[in-house]
């Protein structure tokens, strides 16, 4: 299946995959995760919650419930401060991650059809 970046709304998309920029603790926060969370409904983050806390650069996957996306990736993007504090570098990072997550299981065959 190849990769593709699209522009919709994420709660809305059928696909294998979603990335979710999220907390380090497992509670929901604001904008796409509130979203995703509420569209998911609530066995998304008991799922989550069995993680703990997610280390940046570190994402972790769960199912998508509710969302039409089969899986949800879960990833602690950083924090934009003001340009000067390797914000930039930390956010490349931070999408490798979680294609090399992506990549890692679909080795696995864990996106199956």
């Amino acid at each position: 299946m190849p990769f593709k970046i699209i522009r919709h709304d994420i709660t809305k998309v059928k696909v294998d995959a979603i990335v979710n920029s999220t907390n380090a603790q497992p509670f929901i926060g604001g904008g796409a995760d509130f979203d995703i969370n509420a569209t998911a409904g609530p066995k998304l983050l008991e799922e989550r919650k069995l993680f703990g806390d997610i280390k940046k650069g570190c994402p972790i996957l769960t199912k998508g419930y509710q969302l039409p996306a089969k899986y949800v990736i879960h990833l602690v993007a950083p924090i934009y401060i003001d340009g000067h504090h390797h914000e930039q570098e930390n956010l490349y990072q931070s999408y490798i991650a979680a294609l090399n997550l992506w990549m890692k299981l679909k080795e696995q065959c864990i996106f199956k059809h």
